[in-house]
């Protein structure tokens, strides 16, 4: 697999005044489609079906998008003229390329009008060409018209493969584009005195023709939950499709902060830092390769999906400083203590049903009825009462949600619940001592979650028909699979001698 992409640019400045200086540039990017070297791709057209490239006039999966033109802009003005306070504005339109893994999945492992594979752990080990192979008849128009073959251990169609149709396929609109970002701020700077500044900006960006994921053929609203698939647009054209996933521009994005930060520097030895940041981030979906629930739960609306970016963190403290402990320079630099302070606000969550899905649209995943405002309760002692105990963080869980009616989509938003928050402190201690030369050894006591304070992780279940529904059985260290230190676990401390030269 390969992708090209070439970018030039020009950017100059402009010293208007002793005062002001603007700078303006201009960035241009081209972008080719994935490309696979045998054309094993695959890609859906409506009037066409599935059509292999190099066949059918298809010579590439989408054509390549030539105009992404991304100006910038800025300014930076000395307001009062005596270099101590500072306005600086900025803009610039970039381009985002989706990883060729958003593609490589979908459209590399559908069925090509050669042979394909699929897994059959249950079947004999053989090749394409052994007679024992399962394939279907090459005329057998159900297969795409060409032998389709099973064998063991090679994936494609997701976990219980049968080799049969109907299957799940892949598309991408010709006119597939790159997303883009516009970001703009506006940051005022002001020393209020010999190295103490204060810095307060506004930073905001709005998000495009953003890539994301949606099923084209799935059933509308209130179709049986039975036999869901006569009622697919595609079904009476294509009924050896079933869902049809296809990679589209329709997502958006928003974001608005306004960040707040204070330094002071070389205070009696004292160092430090205090920065903070207020923000909402609102998006249709988090990620190239989100699927259901993040994925567009109602297809034919996108802005149903409409809610909390997966990463939105309304409120985000955190301070750092160092102090050089006078009179114990001897024998190399003064001891220095330093501490980092970091609180969080919660990350959201979705409220959900799992795959219980009566909607109709037989999307797999839904999200529930939302009745009332949900009460959270993360003390630790009410959550773990006792070591046997483990309650849900949702008191009102049951009068909060419900499941939805047969026929409707939940009413409650993407990503509308929020998890615990995140506090820790860290401390170390570090000493310098002289060597040879210039050499030097450093030796250091790092101290993780100083306080021993207690980060509760995800729940163990979203979904409101869950009993682990709110319970939470982890810390955010392990909820990230390869647990950090300092990434939210019990206090741990290190030791470490490093040698400089």
């Amino acid at each position: 697999m390969s992708q090209k992409n070439v970018g030039v640019f020009i950017n100059d400045d402009w010293k208007a005044s002793r005062r002001l200086t603007l700078s303006a540039g201009l960035r241009y990017e081209v972008f080719t489609p994935v490309k696979e070297q045998d054309n094993l791709a695959t890609n859906f057209f409506p009037d066409k079906g599935l059509v292999q490239v190099g066949t059918n006039g298809l010579d590439q999966l989408y054509k390549a998008d030539k105009n992404n033109f991304g100006p910038r802009a800025g300014l930076a003005w000395d307001v009062t003229g005596d270099g101590r306070t500072s306005l600086r504005i900025g803009y610039a339109l970039t381009y985002d390329a989706p990883q060729m893994g958003v593609v490589h999945p979908g459209l590399f492992s559908t069925p090509t009008l050669g042979v394909f594979r699929v897994s059959l752990s249950q079947t004999p080990r053989f090749t394409p060409d052994d007679p024992r192979a399962t394939c279907v008849d090459p005329n057998n128009s159900a297969a795409g018209g060409d032998y389709v073959c099973v064998q063991p251990n090679v994936p494609v169609f997701g976990s219980s493969p049968t080799g049969a149709p109907p299957f799940n396929i892949f598309g991408v609109p010709e006119d597939f584009q790159l997303g883009r970002y516009h970001y703009f701020h506006a940051t005022m700077q002001r020393e209020l005195f010999h190295n103490n500044t204060v810095t307060v900006s506004y930073v905001g960006s709005r998000g495009q023709g953003l890539v994301w994921r949606k099923e084209i053929n799935a059933p509308p609203l209130g179709a049986s939950t039975t036999s869901p698939d006569p009622q697919r647009p595609f079904y009476s054209t294509f009924p050896q499709y079933r869902s049809i996933f296809e990679y589209t521009n329709d997502s958006k994005s928003w974001y608005d902060s306004v960040q707040f930060s204070y330094r002071q520097a070389s205070w009696r030895g004292v160092n430090s830092q205090y920065n903070y940041t207020l923000s909402k981030c609102t998006d249709y979906n988090s990620g190239n390769r989100d699927t259901a629930p993040s994925q567009a739960t109602n297809p034919y609306d996108p802005s149903n999906n409409e809610g909390p970016c997966n990463f939105d963190i309304r409120h985000n403290f955190n301070l750092g400083g160092s102090y050089q402990v006078p009179g114990t320079s001897r024998g190399g630099s003064p001891l220095q203590v330093g501490a980092v302070y970091t609180a969080l606000s919660g990350r959201p969550y979705t409220p959900g049903v799992g795959t219980f899905d009566q909607s109709g649209q037989n999307i797999g995943a839904l999200r529930a009825d939302c009745l009332a405002d949900p009460i959270y309760n993360y003390d630790i002692d009410y959550l773990f009462p006792n070591a046997a105990t483990n309650r849900s963080a949702v008191t009102n869980a049951a009068q909060a949600f419900a499941t939805p009616a047969p026929g409707k989509l939940g009413t409650c938003g993407r990503n509308s619940g929020r998890r615990p928050g995140f506090a820790a402190l860290d401390m170390n201690l570090l000493k310098e001592f002289k060597l040879q030369g210039t050499a030097r050894l450093q030796a250091r006591w790092e101290i993780f979650n100083l306080t021993n304070r207690v980060n509760l992780g995800g729940f163990l279940s979203s979904s409101v028909r869950s009993s682990s529904f709110g319970q939470i059985g982890s810390t955010p260290d392990v909820d990230r699979g390869n647990p950090v230190i300092g990434s939210g676990g019990p206090r741990t401390m290190q030791w470490a001698l490093k040698v400089l030269f």
